[in-house]
């Protein structure tokens, strides 16, 4: 209850109360409970944000791992290349070298 209705003194106002009821307002409690709900989303929020960038350095950290793979990946395909070269000039000089005996 609120704006003295649970009076028994039947006072007019908060003055003149003695029974010591609740005289505030409606629109006091309202908003209390409208601040209540607020708090309580920035908290939610704040926790989601807070998950958010866990999951953002995590991936950052994924993409990172990734590119140093590609890096090792790309040298690895040029050593292999370059080895395919040696390999089949090695092959034409022993082929060379058959064809001349």
């Amino acid at each position: 209850m609120a704006d003295g209705d649970d009076c028994k003194c039947c006072a007019c106002c908060i003055g003149y109360c003695s029974c010591g009821a609740d005289w505030t307002s409606q629109e006091v409690y309202d908003l209390r409970n409208k601040v209540s709900q607020l708090q309580a989303e920035v908290k939610r929020l704040t926790d989601e944000n807070s998950e958010m960038k866990e999951v953002d350095t995590a991936l950052r950290q994924v993409i990172r791992e990734t590119e140093q793979e590609l890096v090792i990946a790309k040298e690895s395909r040029q050593i292999t290349e370059a080895c395919s070269v040696i390999i089949a000039k090695d092959a034409d000089c022993i082929k060379a070298e058959r064809d001349a005996v």
